[in-house]
């Protein structure tokens, strides 16, 4: 897990850079090295895939980045229910790239999910996250 986590933090670095092409070969890359080691639905795995998924949201690749974190969703509310801060995460980005599509009703709905998580969990005089 070691090489794939540092490919993980180059894939980071190319990101950052806007490199994406690159960014999501090593992202591919590091997932699978993961998975030889991990189940798919680890949440390391899982991680990843989110991180591959903001990449092609970066490339404007909105559908792929939707599919993807549909499916990390999926996962976290079956397997990992008890992971709030990835749901949290997760649904946030999937509020982002529907904005991004402009369906701003489904994109409302997932950041109001988001913000209730949120509420929930710190509350809202924590200075924080306030």
């Amino acid at each position: 897990l070691e090489i794939s986590s540092t490919i993980n933090s180059i894939a980071g670095i190319h990101l950052k850079r806007g490199s994406f092409s690159e960014s999501v070969m090593c992202y591919k890359r590091s997932l699978k090295m993961k998975e030889l080691i991990l189940d798919s639905e680890d949440i390391d795995c899982l991680e990843t895939k989110r991180n591959l998924a903001w990449a092609r949201f970066k490339q404007t690749r909105y559908t792929d980045a939707l599919s993807i974190l549909n499916r990390v969703l999926a996962v976290l509310k079956t397997k990992h229910t008890d992971n709030e801060l990835n749901l949290i995460i997760t649904l946030e980005m999937i509020a982002s790239v529907f904005f991004k599509k402009r369906a701003y009703r489904k994109a409302k709905l997932n950041y109001e999910e988001v913000l209730n998580m949120k509420l929930v969990r710190f509350g809202e005089s924590h200075s924080q996250y306030v």
